[in-house]
């Protein structure tokens, strides 16, 4: 388990939000949990987060550049992207790994698949960048 890392969640499903925040606590994941985009890209910077999560299906923002805005962003380039989707097709996969993304996985999720590509993620990272001080929580937005 690699916990202690601070995770953004975004996706306009309170339900997959939900469903996501309370796997990655268990491991012991900070989470700030956003079904506002917009709102979560402006704050993603001073979350000071370790790995963001998002569905490139959300309303009124599409998702590859929404990915394209955060790889180009210089705070937050380097910050691993993980896309969970209900696409399945084999040219949206292609497309936002070509942007960078470091996972796609597809819903209806699966708890174990998603802690242990978070864990995966994770674990390339250096120690002290993923240690939180204090308790764990779910930050909804």
């Amino acid at each position: 388990m690699s916990g202690g890392a601070r995770v953004l969640v975004i996706d306009n499903d309170p339900a997959v939000l939900e469903l996501v925040s309370k796997a990655l606590t268990a491991e012991g994941h900070v989470v700030n949990a956003f079904t506002d985009c917009e709102e979560a890209l402006f704050l993603a910077a001073s979350l000071d987060t370790n790995l963001i999560i998002f569905d490139v299906q959300m309303t009124g923002f599409e998702g590859l550049s929404v990915l394209k805005y955060l790889k180009d962003n210089p705070k937050m380039g380097a910050v691993p992207v993980m896309i969970v989707t209900g696409r399945t097709d084999p040219e949206s996969v292609q497309a936002v790994m070509k942007l960078g993304a470091a996972a796609y996985l597809t819903k209806p999720l699966d708890t174990a698949k998603l802690t242990a590509r978070v864990g995966k993620i994770l674990s390339g990272m250096p120690s002290s960048s993923k240690q939180q001080q204090g308790p764990r929580a779910i930050l909804w937005r």
